[in-house]
């Protein structure tokens, strides 16, 4: 939600290495727990299901929505555009 690969005019890259770029860290994140539960699928050997990345695009949407949310009435009739930058953060809520 905050990695931005940014360019010049003429197209070098201007985010080359994690200090370019406003990246999450530990100590940024609130704290959460990790539950699985587990269904094996009767169809496939090993029982398993779902395999790869589909179960992450929703996941994206979420967050967006739930800082639109925690923004509340400031927010209200506005989109946010990605990565979600302080900045960019601050663009829209001064926003017309």
């Amino acid at each position: 939600l905050l990695e931005e690969f940014v360019y010049n005019d003429v197209g070098q890259p201007l985010t080359t290495n994690l200090a370019d770029y406003l990246a999450p860290a530990a100590d940024s994140l609130t704290f959460f727990h990790v539950e699985h539960t587990v269904n094996p699928s009767p169809y496939t050997p090993g029982g398993m299901k779902g395999m790869g990345e589909g179960g992450t695009s929703g996941a994206y949407s979420c967050a967006v929505n739930a800082v639109l949310d925690a923004l509340g009435e400031r927010a209200e009739g506005k989109s946010l555009t990605t990565p979600l930058s302080p900045e960019r953060l601050r663009e829209t809520l001064a926003g017309p």
